[in-house]
């Protein structure tokens, strides 16, 4: 596989995250969480965690430098494989390594030792705070990047970290 450019796991690891917290964030925005009750709605933090602990593997607010690496390296072969499916226009792959990314990305923030839902939790209220109470909406370039209004306040992500040993 061929490296896009320097870091560009994290970055990738970054947007992917706000597209996701874009789209619950709409979903949010229309009330529909307090219409809708979804019978074994699942918690992937919490799934992660188990399927963790069934692999034998840490999850629980200690970091694991090898573990971290290996869920890092995984990232980047799912990457790969959704940039394959993207090439081939198959959409049962690209959805597949999109999940796939989400699950080794939960993967990795457990390994590194952070409360994955609390730093979700927190970066949601942040990017829920880009929208314009007035509107509803948010002020976007040209591209479609949401921009941050006068203001705002970046995510305070600390405290979601356990010391690195």
């Amino acid at each position: 596989m061929t490296v896009l450019f320097p870091h560009w796991e994290s970055l990738f690891i970054l947007h992917l995250t706000h597209i996701y917290i874009f789209m619950f964030s709409i979903f949010n925005s229309h009330n529909l969480f307090n219409q809708i009750r979804i019978p074994n709605m699942v918690n992937p933090f919490s799934d992660q965690k188990k399927f963790m602990k069934a692999c034998d593997q840490t999850a629980e607010n200690i970091m694991n430098a090898e573990q971290y690496d290996l869920y890092r390296k995984l990232i980047a072969e799912e990457v790969g494989e959704l940039e394959d499916a993207v090439k081939n226009n198959d959409q049962v792959e690209q959805l597949d390594a999109l999940i796939d990314i989400l699950v080794v990305t939960i993967g990795a923030i457990h390994s590194m030792g952070a409360d994955a839902e609390g730093a979700w939790n927190e970066v949601l209220q942040t990017n829920l705070a880009k929208i314009d109470p007035q509107t509803g909406k948010v002020t976007k370039r040209d591209d479609g990047k949401v921009l941050k209004p006068e203001g705002w306040k970046a995510p305070k992500l600390k405290p979601f970290l356990s010391e690195f040993k």
